[in-house]
């Protein structure tokens, strides 16, 4: 894979508990790899914050970002997108999931 080959995935995250878990699992399952996964924290309660953590530790590829306040999901991606290094943005909400093929057949 060539750098312009490469999808950064973009997940804004707000007190989504253990939903992120399948979430991740998801774009883990994915036909074309994920070049990262961005994961920003919108500012969730502590607790929350610390499942997230606890979900996206050992995850190969994953990086949480944790805003200090919520500010809103189009400013959690906007926050994602600046900092993803892939050629290409792929967003996926916290409590979603995406088929198998999702980013082959997007990329085809």
């Amino acid at each position: 894979m060539t750098f312009d080959e490469t999808v950064s995935v973009v997940i804004p995250y707000y007190n989504g508990g253990k939903l992120i878990a399948e979430a991740l699992d998801s774009v883990a399952a994915q036909t074309f790899r994920a070049h990262e996964i961005i994961v920003v924290d919108d500012g969730s309660k502590p607790e929350q914050a610390q499942i997230l953590d606890d979900v996206a530790r050992g995850r190969d590829r994953v990086i949480v970002v944790h805003l200090e306040r919520n500010r809103g999901a189009c400013v959690a991606r906007n926050v994602g997108i600046s900092r993803a290094t892939g050629r290409w943005i792929a967003l996926l909400d916290c409590d979603d999931l995406w088929e198998p093929r999702k980013l082959e057949r997007q990329m085809e």
